[in-house]
């Protein structure tokens, strides 16, 4: 009887450590440090908008993706990329910046202003994000006085943008 329910605890044990395993294994998270740091630029059509989150990458009739590996690295706003990428789109697409959609969604914001895309923070280069207009669930602004322990601070926002991303839906109001 001890030996089935010592089998058995180890049977449990390692069906735990196979579903943490699969769950967490799945997919590698990226830091804010690897997201705001890309390798490769990203283009639609002819526009660079630095990373892919705020665009639909769902397919169209018509979508091609062109990869390239640079024999020499390019350099856009002080940022050097080895590699460029880029979705030619037969649609045109409505490009924003993290500054028009502040001026559009969050005109009450406080600044200065931290920028949050899904779950990374923009720490650099804000000015090269561009959005797929459309593709924009949501946005919220939070103040720092928001946050207990930053009462009292010298006053700034952080306005979160949310993409309409499939895996990850999230709705807010």
């Amino acid at each position: 009887m001890i030996k089935n329910f010592q089998f058995i605890k180890y049977q449990m044990l390692l069906f735990a450590i196979f579903q943490c395993t699969f769950t967490y294994g799945q997919k590698k998270r990226m830091t804010d440090a690897e997201f705001n740091n890309p390798k490769v630029a990203c283009y639609v059509n002819d526009t660079f908008v630095k990373n892919f989150i705020g665009i639909d990458m769902k397919a169209a009739p018509g979508d091609k993706m062109i990869k390239e590996n640079l024999k020499e690295p390019i350099v856009i706003n002080n940022n050097e990329y080895s590699g460029k990428v880029t979705i030619k789109r037969d649609n045109e697409t409505e490009f924003i910046t993290l500054d028009e959609i502040r001026k559009l969604y969050c005109p009450e914001t406080v600044q200065p202003v931290v920028y949050m895309i899904n779950e990374y923070f923009i720490t650099k280069d804000i000015a090269s994000y561009k959005l797929d207009k459309n593709y924009i669930n949501t946005c919220e602004v939070l103040l720092n006085s928001d946050f207990e322990i930053l009462k009292g601070e010298i006053p700034f926002s952080i306005i979160r943008i949310f993409t309409k991303n499939d895996d990850k839906s999230v709705r807010l109001r």
